[in-house]
C-alpha cells in the first residue's frame, strides 16, 4: 500500500482543499485587532506573491466570496472572511500602487506640458487624451499586479 504525500507548499497552495480556508479564517479571526489582521494578511500575501501565486489566491478568494454568499445582493458587501481579505488587499497593495502609477502619469503630463484644448468641443485634442489613457493602462498592465 503506497501512501501519497504532498509538501506543505502544495497543501497550502492547493485551492481545491479547505486548508487554505482554515488558515485564512485563523488569520482573520474575529478576536484579532484590525492591525493584527492586516499584518497577518500582509505576510500571507507576501508568501503567495513570492511564489507567484498571488493572483491565484485572489481569484480563489473572490470565487469563494461569490459561492459562499447565500444572496447575490450581498456578494462583496457582507461581513465575511473572504470579503475582508479582498478589502485588506486593496488597502495594502492595490490602491497605493494605482495612486503611485497615476501620480507618475500626472507628473509626466505636467513635465511635458500636455494640455487639452476644451474651449470648442469640435477642437478637443483627443489624440493627447488617447496617449495619456494608453500610458496609464500600459503602466497598470506592467505593474507588479500583472499575472
Amino acid at each position: 500500500m503506497a501512501i501519497e504525500c504532498i509538501t506543505f507548499d502544495e497543501a497550502l497552495f492547493a485551492t481545491d482543499v479547505d486548508i487554505l480556508s482554515g488558515v485564512l479564517k485563523y488569520f482573520c479571526a474575529k478576536g484579532k485587532s484590525e492591525a493584527e489582521t492586516k499584518n497577518n494578511l500582509r505576510i500571507f500575501f507576501g508568501f503567495f506573491a513570492g511564489s507567484d501565486k498571488l493572483f491565484e489566491l485572489l481569484y480563489w478568494v473572490v470565487e469563494r466570496e461569490i459561492t459562499d454568499a447565500s444572496d447575490r445582493n450581498t456578494v462583496f458587501i457582507r461581513n465575511s472572511v473572504y470579503n475582508n481579505i479582498i478589502h485588506i488587499f486593496f488597502q495594502l497593495d492595490f490602491v497605493p500602487t494605482v495612486y503611485n502609477i497615476i501620480d507618475n502619469v500626472v507628473s509626466k503630463i505636467e513635465k511635458h506640458k500636455i494640455f487639452v484644448k476644451v474651449s470648442d468641443p469640435a477642437e478637443k485634442n483627443f489624440k493627447k487624451i488617447k496617449e495619456v489613457a494608453k500610458y496609464l493602462v500600459d503602466q497598470l498592465i506592467l505593474s507588479k499586479f500583472s499575472p
